[in-house]
């Protein structure tokens, strides 16, 4: 399995098994799956390892291990154009489950939209990540 920057394991199976996203009810901006396209850009308002919290390990020791650092404000990429850009190009299948609208996509596609989204975006942004130390 592929290792992060900070050398520990990273789950990548939406990308190697070409796994889906299923929203019901709800638009994809309700799920997390598009901050894999925010890191992949690189955003400079999100650092996987910016704060430092402490565990409780199973031998009942308290270790501090690097932790996220989100960001400290709100992504100018509108989330909602986000899913408009998917919906115009194609890129999900949309219907219903029972009463409620559902759509369906792959969640590389929701990774490579976001990515193009804010590829010229991110560059000039000054949002940071909250750290706290």
């Amino acid at each position: 399995m592929p290792r992060n920057r900070v050398g520990s394991r990273r789950n990548t199976r939406s990308d190697d098994t070409h796994g889906y996203i299923l929203s019901l009810g709800v638009t994809h901006s309700s799920s997390t799956a598009y901050h894999v396209g925010e890191l992949s850009v690189p955003c400079g308002c999100i650092d996987p390892v910016g704060n430092r919290r402490p565990i409780v390990e199973p031998s009942g020791d308290i270790r501090v291990v690097p932790t996220l650092a989100f960001r400290d404000g709100t992504c100018p990429g509108d989330l909602d154009k986000l899913n408009a850009m998917m919906a115009k190009q194609k890129l999900q299948r949309s219907g219903k489950v029972g009463h409620a609208a559902a759509t369906l996509v792959p969640a590389r596609v929701i990774r490579d939209t976001r990515k193009r989204q804010l590829r010229n975006l991110c560059p000039t942004c000054t949002i940071k990540p909250s750290i706290h130390r």
